[in-house]
């Protein structure tokens, strides 16, 4: 998905939900710049390095399968043009 820049995966609920996103178009989104999840709590390291806009929302999966904050803080770290978290 080379031409994609804003990408939306919203879940209706954490019901037989997995709450690690899988990897999607084989990495390949260089001008992704927006993403918004709800219910992932997890994703493919290095896998979003273009993002500006960054939004997380319904986190309330269980504390076992959150990210470390060393791990949430590499995620934000990987991204050099990062500007908004919403939460």
């Amino acid at each position: 998905a080379p031409e994609l820049v804003s990408l939306t995966i919203d879940m209706l609920s954490t019901i037989d939900a997995e709450s690690h996103l899988l990897a999607l178009f084989n990495g390949h989104m260089p001008k992704l710049w927006r993403l918004c999840l709800e219910y992932f709590l997890t994703w493919p390291s290095g896998y979003f390095t273009s993002l500006m806009h960054i939004c997380f929302h319904h986190q309330s999966v269980p504390q076992s399968t959150c990210p470390t904050t060393s791990q949430f803080l590499d995620f934000l770290e990987a991204c050099p043009t990062f500007e908004m978290l919403v939460m």
